[in-house]
């Protein structure tokens, strides 16, 4: 059983933290990560359009939007946040 299936209200809660996280971001024009090519992404953290807890936060976001349908997340890193900020 993964982390998600196990704690749903804990995911909607991360879920509507993240969001509410990314529309509160202090990036003028927002980035999306979905079609971004690994290239597109690391030019917009080197041009600060993006941050390392920024991804982290968009992927985490996704994981809990649409584990429940795809099944592929064994574990997610409860220090991925912390470890982002480091970055």
């Amino acid at each position: 059983m993964t982390m998600f299936r196990a704690l749903p209200s804990q995911l909607l809660l991360l879920a509507t933290l993240l969001i509410l996280g990314a529309c509160a971001s202090s990036s003028d024009e927002a980035f999306d990560i979905v079609e971004a090519t690994i290239l597109e992404m690391q030019e917009a953290m080197e041009d600060g359009r993006l941050t390392s807890r920024d991804l982290v936060e968009a992927y985490l976001l996704r994981i809990a939007v649409y584990e429940d349908q795809v099944n592929a997340v064994i574990t997610v890193n409860k220090n991925a946040l912390e470890e982002a900020d480091r970055l």
